[in-house]
Order: structure tokens, then sequence, then C-alpha cells
């Protein structure tokens, strides 16, 4: 995806991103290999860290700078569309250039740093109908002296509380092993246990794999209730 441009390949994030910088531009790339498809979703097993982890991870050691504000943005057939918060004039240069490179139908979501750099979670898609080359050259013009983060993610949105999702909540718990909805480092997270899934397995004599392939297939019978409140 990335050619021409010069760029200065550095560390991954757990494996799970690897980071290419280049200039004051900084892009997180999902490493597919680390991400397994599996009958409709994304799956990753996480072994002694979280999606919490990996969220300050990138927070401290890659924008390096606490949130300030987080706006929500839609692009919608290249049309710009404001979900949360009000976009200034220098961060609309920014994400007018994501557009200029070819992004069409995507949600962004915003992180304004202390320091005024910003940090952008782009659908996975987006990433796929960008000009990478493009959008670098040109970002790092209108960047100036801040520094932008572009992170690649599985999807952009909100998870909803207990009290405005109760039935979806109700009907995930009846999963085996259900832990959690989040918003991840990598994107919108249904959260299960590893160590209880690692002992249904030994309990009942099969694989780690298997139990989890039980688990995603018992998925698709509550989302329904899911695609409701999670777009």
């Amino acid at each position: 995806m990335i050619a021409e441009v010069d760029i200065n390949s550095g560390e991954s994030v757990y494996g799970l991103y690897t980071i290419h910088i280049y200039k004051n531009v900084t892009l997180l790339l999902l490493n597919r290999s680390a991400l397994r498809y599996l009958d409709g979703f994304w799956v990753v097993i996480l072994g002694d860290i979280d999606v919490t982890d990996i969220g300050a991870k990138i927070l401290y050691d890659v924008v390096e700078d606490p949130i300030v504000e987080v706006l929500d943005v839609v692009v919608e057939n290249g049309e710009l569309r404001m979900l949360r918060g009000e976009m200034t004039g220098d961060v609309w240069e920014v994400v007018s250039v994501l557009i200029d490179a070819g992004l069409r139908d995507i949600m962004i979501r915003i992180s304004i740093l202390r320091g005024g750099s910003l940090w952008l979670m782009i659908d996975r898609r987006g990433f796929e109908e960008l000009d990478v080359e493009k959008l670098l050259e040109t970002l790092t013009d209108v960047a100036r002296e801040r520094k932008v983060a572009i992170q690649e993610v599985i999807g952009v949105c909100s998870i909803p509380s207990y009290f405005d999702a109760r039935d979806m909540y109700e009907s995930m718990v009846s999963l085996p092993c259900f832990s959690s909805f989040s918003e991840g480092a990598y994107g919108v997270a249904i959260n299960f246990d590893l160590k209880c899934a690692q002992r249904m397995a030994s309990e009942k004599g099969t694989s780690l794999d298997q139990v989890v392939e039980n688990i995603v297939s018992g998925l698709w019978k509550v989302m329904p209730l899911v695609r409701k409140y999670v777009p």
C-alpha cells in the first residue's frame, strides 16, 4: 500500500499495529496477520494484554499527549457531516486532505491532544479508499508544526450504555465467557474472557480454537440486537 514515499518504519504495538513515521505524520496500520476473520467477525486472541493496554500504549508512546477534545465526523460521498463537537478551520484543513485523497463513505474519530496534535481513527474500509502516498505528502504540508497520527481501526462508533440497550446486554450475557463491550484501540470490541474459554476447552476436551468458533457462532443469534444499537 505504501511504496514510493520514504517512510521510516519503527516498532509495532503488541504485534497488532505497524508504526510508520513520515516527518510529523504517523500511520498505525493494522497487522492483518494478527487478526483472524471468522464467520463474519474479526477475532484476535490477547494473552497478557487487553484493549486498554493497547490504547494506553498508543496514547502515551505514539501520540504522546493527553486528549482534550473528541470529534466524530461522517464522510458521505465525499461530503462532511459532524456528529459530535465543532471543527475548527485548522482541523478541517487536515480532514479535507483525507477527502481529497479519496475518502468517501466512512466515519472518523478525531482526538485533539493537549499540544494541538491530532489523533484520527479511520475505519479499515477508509484506508482501502485512500491514496496513501498522496495523503502523506499532502498531510506533511498542512500539518505544519503539529503532529498527526492516523490509526486504522476495524470500526468507529460509540457503545450504548446498559440502560440504553438493556436487551442487547442481557442477550450478550447469555453467551459463554462474554465480558464486555468496549471502544478498543482497534475499534469497537466485543470482549470475551480468555481464561474462561481456556477452561471450557479443558473441561470439554477440545481445542481453544473450537471454543472460539462456538462462541462466534453463538454471536450470530444476538447480532440483530447488536446491529440495532451499534452501527
